[in-house]
């Protein structure tokens, strides 16, 4: 994962592949925070580049305030059975890290 401090608009991205590395479209990626949960479709079916999802959960407001967030790969929103391990990522302030790149899940299978 890599970080940049940006205010403007916190946000977490990454990709999702095969176990030779090919992105991989139509995965649900689910992302928890507070008592809020939202689902992106990567690649295509989500409306990315191949592989790709992101999120931009938070207000301008909510900024500055520590966040924790819970990223993991689920069957579908509808059906929300982990697939994957957790990934976290806490977010202290935006002026240290407001973007959150380069996050990568792997299909072992």
């Amino acid at each position: 994962m890599e970080t940049q401090p940006n205010c403007g608009s916190v946000y977490l991205e990454g990709e999702t592949r095969n176990s030779a590395g090919v992105p991989m479209d139509g995965i649900t990626v689910r992302l928890r925070w507070w008592d809020n949960v939202e689902y992106e479709l990567s690649g295509l079916a989500g409306g990315h580049s191949s592989g790709k999802w992101g999120f931009s959960p938070l207000s301008p407001d909510q900024n500055r305030a520590y966040q924790s967030f819970i990223l993991d790969i689920v069957e579908s929103s509808s059906h929300p059975v982990p697939l994957s391990p957790e990934w976290r990522v806490e977010m202290v302030d935006c002026s240290q890290a407001g973007q959150f790149t380069n996050i990568i899940f792997v299909s072992s299978r």
